[in-house]
């Protein structure tokens, strides 16, 4: 009994060894057992992992198919979120955009009484488009009407809350914006705004904008033009606010005035402080007034005159324009002074006409001497430039003085060419190439 016990033992303990040799179950041993298995194992085995294999790729398709549905899933979310509140519009291809300015809403400066910078207000025959969609776009350009207390020009980051604008610092009741600009970072959308006119300030007749793609179109925007950037204050009368004469002793402006066709044609960033039927006396108490502030321009353009002239007390006022206006400027910065343009002599006795010739004949020297005294460059716009007796028909055909269209474009290429040939060049204000032979008298493209 004692030997069959034993004799069971012995079995039982060689059919465990049996069921636990390596190769089988002992992961510690498999590379060992791996170059001794027999070749009927290794088939085995390579069966056995090509079904591994073969599970590994389907599940991993369907990892792959549940990513993929995943990211659909939530491309489509991206897509389908709505678009802030709000009616879009897209601008035409020739940046003509006169038809879009259907909104009453506009947008507040810093000067606004009625609301905070960027919040919207509404002023009487003020409009705006709505939101454009600015896709990427490097810049603006822009050529528009803007106030004090209203954006031109207007950002908008992807929720459409405000950036920043672009305005005006001028204190006429409308005047041209004209320009072109980086989008500032995060704008994802912009609105302009438009002034629709009334009996002394009409609209502009053209208004525009267009968005530059790349940085490339930009600077190959403004290597066209002869001044760009360059920072300029326009100080006056009528002349400098763009008064046509169409309107016998009353106001008549245009935005198609010089400081816009500098800003067009030549680049500079204008500003208009001009005001009809202002003397030497009545600018100056509105410059004062005004607080204006030309600390920031590059070039000041004082064309005063032809009102009254400059005798007496008026030439003392003058003169006080002149030193308030040195007192602002920046390092390197200098104040231009004009001489009025030529208007009808008064010995010619043409009915309708202005008879202003006389004043500016006698301001003439005043300014002269004024400016070899301050050592201060002069314009002679009344001698010099094309506006004469034989052109008044063309450039000054309503009461000869007041300019048309055709003569307020004439008026800022004879001012431009006199700063980039005589002004600029004495100054430290930047290196302005010289003229080429580009005809600035044609009409730019908006293509």
């Amino acid at each position: 009994m004692k030997k069959q016990w034993l004799a069971l033992a012995l079995a039982a303990v060689c059919l465990l060894s049996a069921c636990t040799t390596p190769g089988v179950g002992d992961e510690s041993s498999t590379e060992e057992i791996s170059t001794t298995a027999p070749v009927e194992n290794e088939e085995t085995t390579a069966e056995d992992t090509t079904a591994d294999e073969s599970l590994s790729d389907t599940e991993a398709d369907e990892t792959t198919a549940a990513d993929s549905e995943s990211t659909t899933e939530s491309e489509s979310e991206s897509e389908s979120k709505p678009e802030p509140e709000g009616t879009y519009v897209k601008l035409p291809d020739n940046g003509l955009i006169k038809d879009l300015f259907t909104s009453k809403d506009v947008y507040a400066t810093r000067h606004s009484t009625s609301g905070e910078d960027g919040s919207i207000i509404k002023l009487n025959k003020w409009r705006s488009t709505e939101f454009v969609k600015t896709e990427g776009a490097y810049a603006v350009r822009y050529e528009l009407t803007g106030r004090r207390s209203a954006y031109s020009v207007t950002f908008f980051d992807a929720d459409q809350q405000f950036i920043s604008g672009i305005g005006t610092e001028s204190f006429c009741s409308a005047s041209a914006v004209v320009g072109c600009t980086p989008l500032p970072e995060g704008t994802e959308y912009v609105r302009f705004t438009y002034y629709t006119g009334s009996d002394g300030y009409c609209a502009m007749e053209e208004p525009m904008a267009q968005l530059l793609a790349t940085k490339a179109d930009y600077d190959a925007y403004r290597s066209t033009l002869p001044l760009a950037g360059l920072k300029v204050a326009c100080l006056g009368d009528s002349i400098t606010e763009g008064d046509y004469g169409e309107r016998v002793g009353a106001k008549s402006v245009h935005m198609e005035n010089y400081p816009y066709y500098l800003a067009k044609k030549w680049g500079c960033e204008t500003t208009n402080y001009g005001w009809c039927g202002d003397t030497a006396e009545t600018f100056y108490n509105r410059f004062v007034q005004e607080e204006v502030d030309v600390s920031d321009a590059d070039v000041v353009i004082l064309i005063l005159g032809a009102n009254l002239g400059l005798e007496g007390e008026l030439g003392t006022y003058y003169r006080n324009i002149v030193d308030d206006v040195r007192g602002q400027l920046k390092n390197g910065a200098t104040l231009v002074l004009c001489v009025p343009p030529y208007n009808t002599e008064s010995t010619r006795g043409v009915e309708g006409k202005f008879f202003l010739y006389d004043f500016v004949v006698n301001a003439r020297p005043i300014i002269f001497a004024l400016g070899e005294e301050y050592d201060l460059p002069v314009i002679d716009i009344f001698t010099e430039s094309p506006i004469q007796a034989e052109t008044e028909s063309i450039y000054q055909p309503l009461d000869g003085i007041h300019l048309n269209r055709e003569g307020y474009e004439v008026l800022a290429d004879f001012i431009g060419g006199k700063l980039v040939s005589d002004v600029l060049p004495n100054t430290n204000i930047g290196d302005y190439p010289e003229l080429d032979t580009k005809d600035l008298g044609e009409e730019d493209s908006f293509e």
